[in-house]
């Protein structure tokens, strides 16, 4: 009677275990829990009978067997109570009764440690250009079971890094140098521009880090400047060319335009002249020249049009009296001069040259045309009178 006393009691003291935070844990019921009865010393209990202990969960538990681990376990704590009264006495007086001394297992993961693992780069975003971006995928492992878990959490680092940077390693490209054209201040800029292998403009596919810098000096060229040959309007057209140091002819844009000449049509500044040739054979070939400023010139700075016949002339006959005067006619300025024949006297020629002047249309005669020469005959021999205004060939005398 006294042991189903003893089952009643404990069965109305059985509580459930509380649920844990983490793995609910769950502690088996036992019926009729192992008990003892012990003799107590006199007065320990009314009527001096025995009393029966036995082990009562304190309802909580002693710490886990392991933090870090998938079968960690913790022991349920007890408390040694007297079964009539449920009073708790010394642990001893419950020795040698069984009890239940853990949990079953649970897995516990709060106390483990942690790798980083840090992943390995992407590619660049691009091999040739500025701020080019990669990302590394990071992972956390738990060091128990090299479970990957979440970076951020367990092992305090990103799981998605970006780095940006700048890079060079893969620019194709090369850079060509560009002269610009030369500035009214004489100066000239050199620059450079990306290009690839065709040549043709490929931006950003060089590497800025090693463009040359820019260079601003003094214009490459000089401008030079000729007439060419006179045309039949009595013009020249000036030939304007921009030349290097060599002499050789570069283009226009390396020469300072504010100092280009002009290239607007001029007048022809030569004048032809005409003087009579060696008498051979009966005939003499008139000498045609062009000169400027009493000095042969080339024949492209005179007026073609207005060229002297250089056709052969008949040799002046032998002179019959004191000589024979022959008088060249000088027409209009920068005319052709014209043998107008001979005549007896300085009468007979000046009248003869009159009448010249009038058939071509108006000019001068004798020294007073403006001529550097006249010439006097005195039968086959010309003998140059010089350019002396006194010896005028009206008042000449035969020679």
């Amino acid at each position: 009677m006294r042991q189903i006393l003893a089952i009643t009691a404990f069965l109305a003291t059985m509580t459930a275990v509380p649920t844990m935070a983490q793995d609910v844990v769950v502690m088996r019921r036992q019926i009729a829990p192992p008990s003892k009865t012990v003799a107590p010393p006199a007065g320990n209990q009314p009527g001096g009978q025995p009393a029966s202990y036995r082990w009562k969960t304190t309802g909580t538990y002693g710490p886990w067997s392991s933090r870090c681990s998938t079968a960690a376990t913790r022991p349920i704590l007890y408390d040694c109570t007297r079964v009539s009264d449920g009073a708790v006495v010394e642990a001893s007086m419950c020795s040698g009764i069984t009890r239940t001394e853990t949990t079953e297992p649970s897995t516990i993961y709060d106390g483990c440690t942690y790798t980083k693992v840090i992943g390995e780069p992407s590619p660049y975003s691009t091999t040739c250009g500025a701020g080019a971006t990669r990302t590394r995928a990071n992972a956390c492992s738990r060091d128990l079971d090299l479970e990957r878990v979440d970076p951020p959490t367990y092992c305090s680092i990103p799981q998605i890094v970006t780095e940006t940077s700048d890079v060079y390693s893969g620019c194709t490209g090369s850079w060509r140098t560009v002269i610009g054209a030369c500035g009214t201040d004489d100066v000239q800029a050199t620059s450079y521009t990306c290009v690839d292998g065709s040549g043709i403009a490929a931006p950003n596919t060089c590497d800025p880090t090693v463009r040359p810098a820019d260079i601003r000096g003094g214009c490459s060229g000089t401008w030079d400047s000729y007439l060419a040959t006179c045309t039949s309007t009595g013009t020249h057209q000036p030939i304007v060319r921009c030349l290097g140091l060599s002499g050789a002819e570069i283009g226009d844009s390396n020469c300072n335009p504010a100092k280009k000449p002009s290239t607007a049509p001029v007048s022809c500044t030569g004048t032809w002249k005409s003087v009579p040739g060696t008498c051979t054979g009966g005939s003499q070939t008139p000498v045609v020249t062009c000169q400027k400023g009493g000095a042969p010139v080339a024949d492209g700075m005179c007026n073609p049009s207005q060229k002297p016949s250089a056709a052969p002339l008949a040799c002046v006959a032998a002179a019959t009296s004191c000589g024979t005067m022959v008088q060249q006619w000088f027409g209009p300025s920068g005319g052709v001069s014209t043998n107008i024949g001979s005549a007896a006297s300085a009468t007979a020629a000046r009248s003869l040259c009159i009448s010249k002047l009038s058939e071509n249309g108006g000019g001068t005669c004798g020294w007073n045309s403006g001529q550097s020469i006249t010439y006097f005959w005195k039968g086959q021999s010309a003998v140059n009178r010089g350019p002396t205004s006194a010896d005028h060939l009206w008042a000449a005398n035969c020679q």
